[in-house]
């Protein structure tokens, strides 16, 4: 149903898309990122800016790993392509910031791999943002069902300074909220196996 609302509201399906010549050392494709210091030899090095954040989704949920492998939603939603050409070993092991995310082989760099689909730092992060949303989203509940509604009949001094305090601490929680948000630039590395 997320998926349905999603399409309806014109969400696009493209995180950031990059590509690398390995051979040349240049980037031949940046969409939605911003690609530095990038460095060729027999491993490749790169500081990547993306501008947004794949979709934070719990693999590690069997419920929502059926849906996702039974639906289009990795397909419509959440598309972070890395391709690298020109690369010389057989098997790479991609790092970002000094974490490993997988191993891939030549091809399947050549052909581009989904990073939305690894557990990366972006995907930390994403999920980080998401916990944050999901806090002020019981945050405004507590306050509506528990204080607003519940207590609305009695004569309480402290009744509206309880809902403003409330306001207050969500008003605070939006504002982390945006700076968990925030473009953070990663350092790549694809190192030869």
């Amino acid at each position: 149903m997320a998926e349905a609302l999603l399409k309806a509201w014109g969400a696009p399906s493209l995180v950031s898309s990059v590509a690398v010549d390995a051979g040349s050392g240049k980037v031949i494709r940046a969409e939605k990122s911003e690609v530095t210091d990038l460095k060729a030899g027999p491993s490749l090095s790169w500081t990547q800016t993306d501008k947004a954040l794949p979709v934070p989704v719990n693999m590690g949920d069997p419920v929502i790993a059926l849906a996702i492998h039974s639906s289009d939603f990795i397909a419509a939603l959440d598309q972070e392509p890395l391709q690298v050409t020109g690369l010389s070993a057989e098997k790479y092991a991609l790092r970002i910031d000094g974490e490993e995310v997988g191993e891939f082989t030549r091809q399947d760099l050549e052909s581009g791999i989904n990073l939305a689909t690894l557990a990366t730092p972006m995907a930390k992060q994403s999920t980080r943002v998401l916990a944050l949303i999901h806090r002020r989203g019981d945050l405004r509940f507590a306050r509506w069902r528990e204080v607003q509604v519940a207590l609305q009949e009695e004569s309480l001094p402290d009744y509206q300074n309880v809902l403003d305090a409330m306001d207050k601490l969500n008003a605070e929680l939006v504002e982390k909220q945006r700076a968990a948000a925030q473009p953070v630039a990663h350092h790549y590395e694809l190192l030869p196996r």
